[in-house]
């Protein structure tokens, strides 16, 4: 009968790098936490004293993380946030991909109560940015499960946006994502603060829009919480790090293979024109006027083609912005709950001209068709925020902005809609535009 490995021997074979994954050694410190926790703690402090001095191949440290994780070990807590408080460059090389992948689950696992603890690192550390963000991603969670008050929460967004410690654009950038994904609507104007002074990195969130797109979106992917470590094996095991057995590999091949498949009806999908449908002369106009079209538009051909095509592009278009569904989800918030039916359908018009369109290069417009539609639907919106403007003797942006302005500010766009009108040469258009917002 094979002896049972001892827990000091499943150390001795998890304390340098193997090519597989520690299989039996694992599985016999989980099963025996109380011996093991002693020699875990050894491996994180032996790594916060060396640190770029530590054996390359030295790789306790990091087991030690998810194992004490696994084990739910508070008193591991300050020693583990004393460790990733390090130089940014040197917590790379001793935690590599877990920075990114499981520190946030890792910390929610050891998080002791000392909330104190855990927001001062937030605030004052000068650390990785992507630790930093584990942290807040912990302190979220604690939100998130009724540990901390949502106006805490908000002051500690304030302190790092308005007087952060530390200059950091990348994680200010996920600040800005944090605010969006907690859902908290009213410190939009505090994202925005941060796009104006260039502190977002827009290729990592997009832009303003999207940033106000994302607080409206539930889609399944948004909703994934942190997780407390039951399993540091299984978390780890398929990790690249390690030689897969021959039919993990098959099941990735399998799982690229799906991956592919989905990419190409993606590519099949977005590359479908938009259309308009075949209108006879005997169909009811699509205007609503109750006639035949025949009776109606159908000879009225070049300017309603125009809006019949630009009908079709409004429905393709407007499939992400953050429409009210048919259905209301208790818990959830919607954009009618903050602005009326009009400022909405004011903001779809300057949204469709000035949201960035993702489509494959085959499928892009021309300059020529991006300025005209563009131009169509900022002189559309333009006449109703005319209209809005006479109708409550809004005097300056700034009033009609406090009030009715959702994805994109009023100078914004009105600027960019005079900008195109000189292009164009559309001297009466422009004569407009000019005159209303003059002193604005």
């Amino acid at each position: 009968m094979k002896n049972k490995m001892s827990v000091q021997t499943a150390i001795e074979k998890i304390t340098y790098v193997t090519n597989d994954f520690p299989e039996e050694p694992f599985r016999i410190l989980s099963e025996n936490p109380q011996e093991a926790i002693p020699y875990l703690m050894e491996g994180i402090k032996k790594a916060l004293t060396e640190q770029d001095r530590l054996d390359v191949n030295y790789q306790l440290h990091f087991y030690a993380l998810f194992l004490l994780a696994e084990f739910g070990y508070q008193e591991a807590f300050p020693t583990v946030m004393e460790l990733i408080s390090i130089p940014a460059n040197t917590l790379d090389t001793l935690l590599g991909g877990a920075i990114t992948e499981g520190l946030d689950d890792c910390l929610y696992s050891l998080y002791n109560g000392d909330i104190d603890l855990l927001e001062s690192y937030i605030i004052e550390t000068q650390s990785n940015s992507y630790a930093k963000n584990a942290a807040l991603r912990v302190y979220i969670q604690l939100y998130n499960d009724g540990e901390i008050q949502q106006q805490r929460l908000m002051d500690l967004f304030k302190k790092l946006i308005y007087a952060p410690v530390v200059e950091d654009d990348t994680f200010d950038t996920m600040v800005s994502a944090a605010v969006c994904d907690c859902r908290l609507f009213s410190m939009l104007p505090d994202v925005k603060y941060m796009y104006d002074y260039d502190r977002v990195d827009e290729s990592y969130y997009g832009d303003y829009a999207d940033c106000v797109d994302s607080i409206f979106n539930y889609g399944p992917y948004r909703e994934r919480g942190l997780n407390k470590i039951n399993s540091a094996a299984d978390m780890l095991r398929n990790w690249a790090m390690f030689d897969q057995p021959t039919d993990s590999k098959s099941k990735k091949d399998a799982t690229k293979k799906d991956f592919e498949k989905i990419l190409h009806k993606m590519i099949a999908s977005a590359q479908q024109p938009v259309k308009t449908e075949k209108i006879y002369p005997n169909d009811p106009c699509p205007y609503g006027s109750g006639k035949k079209y025949k009776k109606c538009c159908m000879n009225k051909a070049a300017d309603k083609k125009e809006e019949l095509t630009m009908a079709a592009d409004r429905k393709k278009w407007l499939e992400s912005y953050p429409e009210d569904p048919g259905c209301r989800i208790e818990g959830h918030i919607y954009l009618s709950d903050f602005y009326d039916r009009e400022a909405i359908e004011t903001d779809k018009l300057v949204y469709l001209a000035l949201k960035h369109r993702a489509e494959f290069i085959t499928m892009r417009e021309t300059q020529e068709q991006k300025i005209k539609r563009r131009t169509y639907y900022l002189l559309k919106a333009f006449s109703r925020y005319v209209e809005r403007c006479k109708a409550e003797d809004i005097r300056t942006f700034r009033e009609y902005d406090d009030k009715y302005s959702i994805h994109y500010t009023s100078a914004e766009w009105l600027n960019y809609l005079i900008q195109l009108l000189e292009e164009q040469k559309l001297s009466a258009e422009l004569k407009e535009v000019k005159s209303f917002c003059a002193g604005r």
